[in-house]
């Protein structure tokens, strides 16, 4: 026996003693309430100061010398309460912290500035933005180290934090911060797994059919090649996704690129893990006549394919839970990296990191009688046209159908043209959410002009009403507006008016070019939601979307063998998962012959049943720091993982009662 084994195996013995495990019980509570209780505190004095300072710099102007405006660009100091905030830092981002119509922009991080010498340099800045998030991940390590102590983990533990410290000791010998930090990813989220893992079981070991066979099959997934592949995979890539990331972008770019890479890698191995393994535990056990066994056990098969189910979904639980805390806390140290500008920084904080709902104008739409009517005069002003209808070259329905859709686009389009010198209302509704809450709202333009030289800065003028600001802007460049709520009316609408003018003195003179844009690039956006709980919100869609792929394989896997099973699956997953560019495509699919008829029929009618699968996106609604809605977590309950895992669930359990189990074929 080996010295190391003779150490491993009295550690152990020592572990196992309750008195030895009551005394590491309080050491590791008193030292989570030594680090996070005075963090609770300084995030409460800041989270009031942060409130204070936002107050006393609302609605800043130089042009209009406003006092904090004025001190901010004389001295580069607020004061508040009869505190001073600020100094010469401030004084040098004076000149690029008002922008040309002198409206103070970027007030979110002037505020982070002038607060960054009363946040503790070790403490993540995520945990002092509120004084409830200290408390959760306090609350949250606490568990973590009491499951760890009293599960006899601890020399496990000690051992893998030990062998993680030697594993990136070159990383921070070389100076590589990011290195060492994937590093220590990958033990910690590792025995994190093994932990949940252990944990699930305890918790599997009522004495209940479908629990029962959840158990079993979880203790399979750990055992399995085909789970352990994934599981291993995406533990292994996680951590390692910040180093392929280039640290030279502006980091609002960065925090996307990795939020988008992550929570897609995530997915992605989640679902091909879950149609396998779902497939395979039924499959399997059929095959290899291990089912005869379970069937002469008082197990019901509803209840043997429940359990199946059950086991799936609780191990993808874990994954998801160990990934979602990487993903978070590695968001959290993206964060940390230097940015570009302040302006960069500003964007973070309220362009990522946030959760924004949104607003587009009301356009008015070419109703059907017009539709019709213009339709025949582009046919009647064709005679060419006219005549390939009357020889029976083309299908008059196609061809009406093709030139509604044309028509109704181009009308549309015309409403998002702004002729030089004149202007043009756009009306936003359902901003009443806004105004209650009274949070400034940012309009996100983005428009064409001339020959959208991105060199060129060409003038606008936005009149809210009451508020006019002249702008330039950058064409096809993405930009940003904070505006007042005050210019949300009391029924919750905005109007606002676009001038495609510019002044100097008191004249006016017409812009240059035609303004124009795309409807998904005119929007007024306001805060609803931290980036915290909308993360939470997301993770919690992407279960409900693992779990009927879960049912949907053990569904498969009780009529079909395992190859079958796989093929019709993934084939379903993946129609789900393009519905949405399906729908965008059958709009300009046109049927001319019956060949075509039945595709258009065939996929119009896939897109249909399978669009609740995607109808909801969440990464790309965390990367653009738009809301993942309760609402839209309740329809993917109901949608997914009710009506249409409870469907699958029907249909398995029709074939698997009928399926012939104990037929003996006389060899093997």
């Amino acid at each position: 026996m080996s010295p190391f084994t003779v150490i491993y195996r009295k550690l152990d013995r020592l572990q196992q003693r309750r008195g030895v495990r009551i005394l590491l019980s309080i050491v590791a509570a008193a030292a989570c309430l030594g680090v996070f209780l005075p963090l609770a505190q300084s995030a409460s004095s800041l989270q009031s100061q942060r409130q204070a300072l936002a107050k006393a710099m609302a609605d800043q102007n130089i042009n209009r010398r406003d006092p904090q405006a004025v001190s901010i660009k004389e001295s580069g100091i607020v004061t508040v309460n009869g505190r001073d905030y600020g100094g010469e830092q401030i004084k040098r981002l004076a000149d690029v912290v008002f922008d040309p119509s002198g409206d103070l922009v970027a007030v979110d991080r002037l505020i982070e500035i002038m607060l960054a010498d009363q946040v503790p340099g070790w403490a993540p800045q995520f945990l002092l933005e509120q004084p409830r998030t200290v408390i959760l991940v306090m609350a949250l390590c606490l568990v973590w180290l009491e499951a760890i102590i009293w599960l006899g983990l601890s020399v496990p533990f000690a051992g893998t934090v030990l062998g993680t410290a030697l594993a990136g000791l070159p990383f921070f010998l070389w100076g590589s911060i990011g290195g060492l930090v994937s590093v220590a990813g990958i033990g910690l989220l590792t025995f994190t797994f093994v932990l949940l893992v252990r944990l699930l079981l305890m918790a599997l070991r009522w004495p209940a059919q479908p629990i029962a066979v959840a158990h079993t099959l979880v203790k399979e997934a750990t055992r399995l090649n085909i789970s352990l592949a994934f599981i291993v995979l995406l533990l292994l890539a996680l951590p390692l996704i910040p180093l392929w990331i280039d640290p030279s972008q502006p980091l609002r770019y960065q925090l996307q690129t990795f939020i988008s890479r992550s929570l897609n890698l995530t997915f992605v191995l989640a679902a091909c893990m879950t149609l396998l393994l779902s497939c395979a535990t039924v499959a399997f056990e059929i095959r290899d006549r291990q089912i005869w066994q379970l069937m002469t056990k008082p197990v019901s098969r509803l209840g043997y394919l429940f359990g199946k189910f059950l086991g799936v979904v609780l191990l993808d639980l874990l994954l998801l839970v160990i990934a979602g805390v990487s993903i978070f806390l590695f968001v959290q140290y993206l964060r940390t990296r230097p940015t570009s500008d302040i302006l960069d920084a500003q964007a973070v904080q309220a362009e990522v990191l946030t959760a924004r709902a949104g607003a587009f104008p009301e356009y008015t739409r070419l109703n059907r009688e017009q539709l019709i009517a213009t339709v025949d005069e582009e046919i009647r002003n064709d005679p060419v046209l006219e005549k390939e209808i009357d020889d029976g070259v083309r299908n008059e329905r196609e061809v009406k159908r093709e030139l509604a859709v044309k028509a109704q686009v181009e009308y549309l389009r015309k409403q998002r043209v702004i002729p030089p010198g004149e202007k043009r209302t756009f009306t936003f509704r359902g901003l009443g959410p806004a105004k209650r809450s009274a949070v400034p709202l940012t309009l996100r333009y983005m428009f064409y002009a001339g020959r959208s030289d991105s060199h060129e800065k060409l003038p606008v003028v936005f009149d809210f009403g009451e508020v006019a600001i002249q702008r330039l802007f950058v064409p096809v460049q993405a930009h940003v507006l904070t505006v007042s709520p005050e210019v949300i009316r009391d029924d919750g609408t905005v109007e606002l008016s676009i001038y495609n003018v510019y002044f100097e003195g008191d004249q006016t003179f017409a812009g240059p070019y035609d303004i124009n844009f795309d409807a998904k690039d005119f929007e007024l956006l306001y805060r609803v939601s931290d980036f915290e709980s909308n993360f939470l919100r997301a993770m919690i869609v992407q279960w409900l979307r693992l779990a009927f792929l879960a049912m949907l394989g053990v569904a498969a896997a009780t009529f079909l063998s395992f190859p079958v099973a796989c093929i019709l699956s993934f084939s379903i997953f993946l129609i789900a998962s393009m519905a949405p560019f399906l729908a965008e495509s059958l709009e300009y699919w046109s049927a001319d012959d019956a060949a075509r008829g039945a595709v258009l029929i065939i996929a119009s009618a896939s897109e249909w049943l399978l669009r609740s699968f995607s109808s909801v996106r969440p990464t790309q609604l965390l990367v653009e720091g738009r809301l993942v809605s309760w609402g839209a977590v309740i329809r993917t309950l109901l949608v997914l993982g009710l009506a249409w895992s409870g469907l699958a669930l029907v249909i398995g359990y029709l074939a698997f009662r009928r399926k012939e189990l104990a037929i003996y074929s006389g060899q093997g």
